[in-house]
C-alpha cells in the first residue's frame, strides 16, 4: 500500500515496526530527541522532536499528512500518538483518557478496583502530601512513579522510616510528581508478562512469559517462553483483559499485562497498549508464529486483520539483554559455545569503545535463543551472566 506513517520513536526496539511498515509499502518517519537511536537508521526520514510532547507529535503528523501514527515501545509515545490521532481523526487508537486509565499506575489500580481485577494493596500520594502513620499496607512496600516504566525511580522499603526517601526518589522523576505505594509481593516462581491481541472486541491471542532479572531487580534482563503460569491463572489474565476490552470498548491492537502469582493467586501489576520493549515482540513471533508486529502496525492504520487465532508456543525460547556488571569501556563481548549454538537472532547495539555509564541500564546486545528443553531454557535464562564474558578496553 502507498502512504505515510509516523512511528513516534526510533529506539532499537522499534526497528521491527519500522521494517514491518516499510514491508507494507509505507514511507516511514521516526522521531525523538535522540538522533543516534538505531531505529532512525532504518526509517525513510528522521524528524527531531520529543515524542512525549503531544503537540509536537500532532504537528508532525499534521504537516506530513500521515495515514497513521504508531506508538513506539514507550507509554509517553502511546499517549502522544493517541492525542495526534484523535485531533486528526486517524484510526487505530483509544482515547488519551482511556490510555491513561490503563497505563498510569494510580488510575489503573483505581480502574482495577472498579471492575474487580486483582492488584496488590496500594495507595497513591503526592510528593508534598503528609503520610499517615498507618498506610493500611503490609511491608515490604514498593514505591513507583505513576507514569514511568523500566524500573525508573522505583525502590523497596521495609519500614515506615524508609518511605519519605523513596517517595522523594520516585516523585523526582515522575512527570506529575505522584507515586504509588504498593505491597511488594513475593512470587511463587517468576514475575510474568502477557502479550495479548484484541480484535473485534475480543481477545484473540495471548502468550505469557517468565521474566528474568540480573543486577537491576526492577529492569527485565531476559524473558523465556513458555511460561510457568498455571492454566487457571492464564485464563484469569485473559478474562481480565477481556473485561477491560468490553468495559472500555478498546480498539483493535496489542495489550500487555504484567503480573505475578503470590500464594497461588493472581495479581496484576502493570498494563499497557503498545509493543513491549527490547525484542519481546519478536520473541513472541518466534515462539508462537503469531505476527504481533505486523498486526500491531495494521491495527494503528485501521487495516483489516486476518489469521488472528490463538497459537501456543512451539519449543523453548528465551531473550536476553547482554549487560555488564560494572561501568567501563567495552572492547567486545563473548558468549559460550552453548549459547552461540542456541542463538537464532542477535542484535548488537554497541561497538568497540562503548562506555558503560550505568551498568544497571546500559545494554550491549539482545540475544534471541532456542533451547532443547524447558529446563535448559529456565536454567540458562537464570544464569546467563555465567555464559557471557565482557572484554574491557
Amino acid at each position: 500500500m502507498a502512504g505515510k506513517i509516523l512511528l513516534a520513536g526510533g529506539n532499537y526496539a522499534d526497528i521491527p515496526m519500522v521494517l514491518s511498515a516499510k514491508k507494507m509499502g509505507l514511507k516511514v518517519y521516526t522521531t525523538g530527541n535522540k538522533p543516534d537511536e538505531l531505529g532512525h537508521k532504518y526509517s525513510d526520514e528522521y524528524i527531531p522532536a520529543d515524542f512525549s510532547d503531544r503537540e509536537a507529535v500532532f504537528d508532525i503528523c499534521k504537516t506530513l499528512k500521515v495515514d497513521g501514527v504508531c506508538p513506539s515501545c514507550n507509554d509517553f509515545s502511546a499517549l502522544s500518538a493517541a492525542y495526534a490521532a484523535a485531533k486528526l481523526n486517524l484510526p487505530g487508537h483509544d482515547s488519551v483518557e482511556v490510555l491513561e486509565s490503563l497505563m498510569h499506575k494510580d488510575k489503573f489500580r483505581a480502574l482495577a478496583g472498579k471492575y474487580g481485577l486483582p492488584v496488590p494493596g496500594w495507595r497513591v500520594v503526592g510528593a508534598d502530601e503528609p503520610l499517615p502513620d498507618d498506610l493500611g499496607l503490609k511491608y515490604p512496600l514498593i514505591v513507583k512513579p505513576v507514569d514511568l516504566t523500566g524500573g525508573k525511580g522505583m525502590s523497596v522499603v521495609n519500614d515506615f522510616s524508609e518511605l519519605p526517601g523513596a517517595i522523594i526518589l520516585a516523585s523526582a522523576v515522575s512527570r506529575n510528581s505522584r507515586v504509588v505505594i504498593e505491597e511488594y509481593l513475593t512470587y511463587d516462581d517468576y514475575h510474568h508478562n502477557c502479550v495479548l491481541f484484541l480484535s473485534g472486541g475480543k481477545v484473540v491471542f495471548h502468550n505469557s512469559d517468565n521474566e528474568h532479572y540480573y543486577k537491576n531487580k526492577f529492569l527485565v534482563w531476559g524473558m523465556s517462553v513458555p511460561a510457568t503460569t498455571p492454566d487457571r491463572i492464564e485464563k484469569q489474565i485473559v478474562a481480565a483483559c477481556q473485561s477491560l476490552c468490553s468495559e472500555l470498548r478498546l480498539k483493535d491492537g496489542i495489550m500487555i499485562m504484567q503480573y505475578c502469582v503470590h500464594d497461588g493467586e493472581l495479581y496484576i501489576t502493570e498494563c499497557g497498549r503498545r509493543m513491549p520493549g527490547n525484542l519481546h515482540g519478536r520473541l513472541v513471533e518466534l515462539a508462537t508464529g503469531f505476527d504481533v508486529t505486523d498486526q500491531t502496525v495494521k491495527a494503528v492504520l485501521g487495516l483489516p486483520a486476518s489469521g488472528l487465532t490463538q497459537r501456543e508456543p512451539r519449543g523453548f525460547w528465551a531473550e536476553n539483554c547482554v549487560m555488564a556488571d560494572r561501568e567501563g569501556r567495552v572492547d567486545s563481548f563473548e558468549v559460550t559455545s552453548a549459547i552461540r549454538s542456541a542463538i537464532v537472532e542477535e542484535m548488537v547495539l554497541t561497538g568497540p569503545g562503548f562506555v558503560v555509564k550505568d551498568h544497571l541500564v546500559d545494554k550491549l546486545a539482545i540475544l534471541l535463543m532456542r533451547f532443547g528443553s524447558f529446563n535448559d531454557m529456565l536454567r540458562t535464562s537464570e544464569t546467563m551472566n555465567e555464559h557471557i564474558k565482557i572484554n574491557w578496553a
